[in-house]
């Protein structure tokens, strides 16, 4: 009689046990629930401080990004098999396509001809890309090493971003190095069967300073300091440049060599104005310049404007074999934008393969 009731006990004990912990387990499912209504209430506005401006107080979260490939099966197998991106249900209606999950936004796939092709971009990563986060990049560079050894992905390639720094690197790094991933965010970019790139980054460490530093905040006066500088930096490119006197021009041999090292080191920035030109041309821009560096800028400048075109250098790369890619310049057309025009500029021609004819000197 006494082992039954030890054992009924025991048994209610276990059900009260087991009900205490699915009702925790239930009020917790909806505190998460509440917590996320009410994160999706506050809208896409990171900082409150912050003017609201268009939709921004409307919109809610990003809910899906729609590409138009080729072959829905083959992007479909690309997507699931080596990202691994879940096929979800879809309604049945007048577009052929596939919906993929990627977590907290969806993946549509849309059949029809696609704006790009692969193999566009063989000697650089300036590509529109899509960024999926990983808390491991060591993981996953051993997981596409193992896929690349399958029949199944014996096609599967990658190339490792070199140029995105840390924040801590950012600070005590004077000028860029792309020779590495020492001191970098880890960045693989994977290029789709349609020529679109998926970059596998762990970009979280770059989350605390991204907008405006925790715990940081903007007040008033610094906000309004910063749109006089605005609107004077405007005003300023705005004028039209005076060149100093040709009498302020100075030998070749009186070029300050710290300021023409620091030139010829900007070359490493993509988009700098002094990508494309050598060391003696940074130098006779000096010596016209009279030493004056915004001076020298300004003469690069006009080179560029005379010339109708931009040279962008990008940045090396790491291949899939761990080997240092080396880039080729991009050649586009020179439009000149000032501060704060939106206006039409017009298309700006992408021209790789065909440089025009530059002067050999400033």
């Amino acid at each position: 009689m006494v082992p039954a009731i030890l054992v009924g006990v025991s048994s209610f004990l276990v059900g009260v046990a087991a009900a205490g912990f699915f009702h925790r387990r239930v009020l917790a499912t909806q505190r998460a629930l509440q917590d996320a209504t009410t994160q999706a209430q506050k809208g896409v506005q990171r900082d409150g401080q912050q003017e609201v401006r268009g939709l921004g107080d409307l919109l809610r979260r990003a809910n899906h990004l729609a590409i138009i490939v080729e072959d829905v099966g083959r992007s479909l197998a690309w997507y699931s098999d080596i990202i691994g991106f879940q096929q979800v249900w879809r309604p049945n209606f007048d577009r052929h396509g596939a919906w993929l999950s990627m977590g907290n936004i969806e993946l549509h796939l849309i059949k029809g001809k696609p704006h790009t092709k692969r193999g566009q971009h063989p000697d650089d990563l300036i590509v529109c890309h899509l960024a999926l986060e990983v808390t491991d990049a060591s993981a996953v560079l051993r997981r596409l090493e193992q896929m690349q050894q399958e029949v199944k992905f014996e096609e599967v390639w990658w190339r490792q971003n070199v140029s995105v720094p840390t924040f801590e690197t950012s600070r005590t790094a004077k000028f860029e190095s792309h020779t590495d991933g020492e001191g970098k965010v880890t960045q693989f970019f994977l290029e789709d069967p349609d020529g679109y790139w998926i970059e596998i980054c762990n970009c979280s460490v770059l989350d605390a300073a991204v907008g405006y530093p925790a715990g940081a905040k903007v007040g008033g006066m610094v906000r309004a300091a910063l749109m006089r500088w605005v609107q004077r930096a405007r005003q300023h490119c705005r004028e039209p440049f005076r060149f100093p006197h040709p009498a302020t021009a100075i030998a070749l041999h009186q070029v300050d060599g710290q300021k023409l090292q620091n030139l010829a080191c900007r070359r490493a920035t993509y988009g700098d104005i002094c990508q494309g030109f050598g060391v003696e041309q940074l130098r006779h821009a000096l010596a016209h310049a009279g030493n004056e560096v915004p001076t020298a800028v300004r003469l690069l400048q006009q080179v560029r404007a005379r010339e109708g075109s931009w040279v962008l250098l990008p940045p090396k790369f790491l291949d899939n074999s761990k080997q240092l890619h080396l880039t080729q310049p991009i050649y586009m057309e020179h439009r000149p934008i000032l501060l704060g025009n939106t206006g039409n500029t017009g298309n700006s021609a992408n021209r790789q393969n065909s440089p025009p004819n530059r002067p050999t000197s400033v």
